[in-house]
C-alpha cells in the first residue's frame, strides 16, 4: 500500500476484521476502514457485509473507485465478487496462502467469471489450478531494502511454530550437524502452540547450548538476525510464498528449504530433501560456502506488476 501511495495511487483500505476497533485512520498516506469484525462468528455472519457495502458506498459515491483488490480467496473475495457486480466495480484478488488448498470452502461459493486472479508463487499457483479451473497470473511480492550485516552466528528459522512449521525437522537436522559442527549456533525466532514440545525435543537431543528460541521480535529486528545468519534453514510443510526467503535472499543470507512457495522457482534456494543424512550435508556444504551476492525482490517490482493489470480492468 506505501508504494501504490508513492506510485501515485489512492488508496483506500477496508480492513474486515483488525484492528478492533471502527474509527477510521490514516497510515502511511492510506485510509484505513475498520469494519471491527473481530473475527467474530456472529458479526461475520450478521452484520460484516452490510459494514463494508455501506462503507464502499459511501467513498465510491465520494471518489469513484477504479478497482476493488481483495487480498485472500475467501471471505474478502467473495464480498469483493459480490460488491463489484452491484457497483460496476472491477476487482482483483490475490492468493497470499493457504487459501488455495482445496480446504479453503469459499472457492466453490466465489463468483469467479468477472474476477481477475493472481497468485504470488507459481507453487501457489500450481495448487490453486488443480481446484479452481480458470486462467490465474503469477505476481510475486517484493520488499523496500535489504539488511546487511556481519555473519554472527549459523543457522536462522523464522516463523509460526506450529506443526505446518515443520521446526521438528529443524531440531531433527540440527542433531545431525552437531557430530559434524560441534560449535554451531541456531537460533529459532516465532511463537506458537508447539514451543514446549520443541524445547522439550531440544532437551531430549541435548542442545540447548546450540539452540536458542528467540521469541517473537520486530519486524526490523527478525530482519537484522536474518543478516547475521549464514543460512536460513526452511523446513515448512506448505507456504504460498514465503516472505522470509526472498528476504534471506536480500540480507546475503544462504537459504536451505522445503520446495514450497517461491523456493520452488528460485535458483538461489538449495532444496531440504527431508532424508536427515542428506540434507545435514547441504547445510554443511552452505555454512561452509562464501556470503552469497544479495538478490533483491523489490516492492516496486510488484507495484508495477499491479499497476498494469488495474490499468487493463479500468
Amino acid at each position: 500500500m506505501k508504494e501504490l501511495v508513492r506510485q501515485g495511487g489512492r488508496v483506500t483500505v477496508f480492513s474486515l476484521h483488525y484492528p478492533f476497533k471502527k474509527e477510521r485512520y490514516s497510515w502511511n498516506g492510506v485510509e484505513v476502514i475498520p469494519l471491527n469484525g473481530r473475527n467474530n462468528f456472529f458479526i461475520r455472519r450478521t452484520r460484516l457485509y452490510s459494514r463494508l457495502r455501506r462503507g464502499l458506498k459511501t467513498v465510491h459515491e465520494k471518489n469513484k473507485i477504479d478497482v476493488m483488490h481483495s487480498f485472500w480467496l475467501d471471505e474478502t473475495t467473495y464480498f469483493s465478487g459480490k460488491l463489484g457486480e452491484e457497483f460496476q466495480i472491477p476487482v482483483l484478488a490475490t492468493a497470499q496462502g493457504q487459501d488455495v488448498l482445496p480446504s479453503n470452502r469459499f472457492l466453490n461459493k466465489i463468483n469467479w467469471g468477472n474476477i481477475t486472479t493472481y497468485c504470488i508463487s507459481q507453487y501457489q499457483k500450481l495448487t490453486l489450478e488443480k481446484n479452481l479451473p480458470k486462467e490465474i497470473g503469477v505476481i510475486p511480492m517484493g520488499i523496500e531494502k535489504a539488511i546487511l550485516e556481519d555473519k554472527t552466528y549459523d543457522i536462522v528459522g523464522v516463523g509460526n511454530l506450529i506443526s505446518l512449521k515443520n521446526y521438528s525437522y529443524f531440531i531433527e537436522l540440527c542433531k545431525g550437524l552437531k557430530s559434524i559442527k560441534p560449535d554451531f549456533l541456531a537460533k529459532i525466532i516465532g511463537v506458537g502452540e508447539e514451543l514446549e514440545s520443541l524445547k522439550k525435543l531440544v532437551g531430549k537431543y541435548k542442545l540447548s547450548e546450540h539452540i536458542q528460541f528467540v521469541g517473537e521480535l520486530s519486524y526490523n529486528a527478525t530482519q537484522i538476525q536474518i543478516a547475521q545468519a549464514k543460512v536460513l534453514l526452511h523446513p515448512s510443510k506448505f507456504e504460498g510464498f514465503g516472505m522470509v526467503l526472498i528476504e534471506a535472499l536480500a540480507n546475503q543470507t544462504h537459504v536451505l528449504s522445503a520446495p514450497v512457495g517461491v523456493a520452488l522457482e528460485e535458483e538461489q534456494i538449495e532444496e531440504l530433501t527431508f532424508k536427515v543424512e542428506t540434507d545435514v550435508k547441504a547445510l554443511v556444504t552452505l555454512l561452509e560456502k562464501a556470503i552469497p551476492k544479495s538478490k533483491l525482490y523489490t516492492i516496486e517490482e510488484t507495484v508495477r506488476a499491479y499497476i498494469k493489470s488495474y490499468s487493463q480492468l479500468v
